[in-house]
């Protein structure tokens, strides 16, 4: 099977802008190669890199600190980034974004077929195969008791697991039981739900 879930080492290693790039591959070409869409690509990524804020903390491996000591204040920025990369992704294209603002407990009502969600966890987030720390991931899909998640870190941890979610066509490669994604595990504020409108 090739792969088909962007992971961390196809453009550098930022979990909040691989969460991005994978919830954007997922709304527009699922089923691509990853390393094909990377390609293809890679003139958004280095947009996205231009307005990233705080780069040589991504870059050096400290990750989306913002610099920034307040949690609530550090996650409305990173919400703003989401919304701002999203907008330069899409830039020229035929949809344009919408993000908003989800809380946890409507994540169940999600459509999954018309969207994605980007959120990040917390080191007591347990995935299908153990905890990732904090991290940022998309949900792309839904079955009867979890979420189905792209996460940019899996293969390195887990190995290649990637599986196509038959409703959607979408591609994920972890799963979190939706029991398991609550206010202890997830950081408030941080659900973005990601749609693409026609302009």
């Amino acid at each position: 099977m090739v792969q088909k879930v962007l992971t961390q080492g196809h453009f550098d290693g930022f979990c909040l802008v691989y969460s991005i790039f994978n919830g954007y591959k997922s709304l527009t070409k699922p089923s691509q190669n990853s390393s094909v869409f990377a390609y293809e690509n890679m003139a958004k990524w280095e947009r996205v890199v231009n307005i990233t804020p705080s780069l040589h903390h991504f870059a050096s491996g400290v990750g989306s600190d913002f610099g920034v000591r307040r949690i609530a204040t550090d996650i409305k920025l990173k919400r703003s980034f989401v919304e701002a990369c999203f907008d330069v992704i899409t830039e020229g294209s035929r949809r344009y974004p919408v993000v908003e603002v989800e809380d946890i407990f409507n994540l169940i009502n999600i459509d999954f077929s018309a969207a994605v969600v980007i959120l990040c966890v917390n080191e007591n987030a347990e995935f299908e195969h153990g905890n990732i720390g904090d991290h940022w991931v998309v949900l792309v899909g839904r079955d009867e008791d979890s979420y189905l998640v792209a996460c940019s870190y899996t293969l390195h941890q887990h190995g290649f697991q990637e599986r196509v979610d038959e409703a959607s066509g979408r591609y994920y490669n972890t799963k979190i039981s939706a029991s398991k994604v609550k206010k202890s595990t997830v950081y408030q504020n941080s659900i973005c739900k990601i749609s693409l409108e026609p302009r």
